[in-house]
């Protein structure tokens, strides 16, 4: 059996599940969100993307045995994701810094 590692990051649009939706959802749904003070870069890839690479592993036979670290190239920072989300959500959204790390869901 020949094994491919794929490593994605913050898989983002259509469909995406997890982070993605739990992020959005808070966008969607807080005026204020305690992010504004996370400096932190996230490496980011389209579902799309993710999923064309998959299928490109999978037709590709030099692939075999090989760890892939994969994204579309452009990291942010957290404000700026939260911020385009916002923007793209049609969302007022704002972030605020807190003394207190992470989020746990609240509005």
């Amino acid at each position: 059996m020949q094994l491919v590692i794929i490593r994605p990051p913050f898989i983002y649009g259509p469909g995406a599940r997890a982070k993605f939706a739990a992020l959005m959802g808070a966008v969607k749904s807080c005026r204020s969100l305690p992010l504004g003070n996370l400096h932190n870069q996230n490496s980011l890839i389209a579902l799309d993307n993710l999923v064309d690479f998959i299928l490109t592993c999978v037709r590709h036979p030099a692939v075999a045995h090989q760890i892939f670290f994969v994204s579309d190239g452009q990291d942010l920072f957290t404000t700026e994701l939260v911020h385009t989300m916002a923007l793209a959500a049609g969302s007022a959204s704002t972030l605020i810094v807190s003394s207190t790390m992470g989020f746990a869901g609240g509005c």
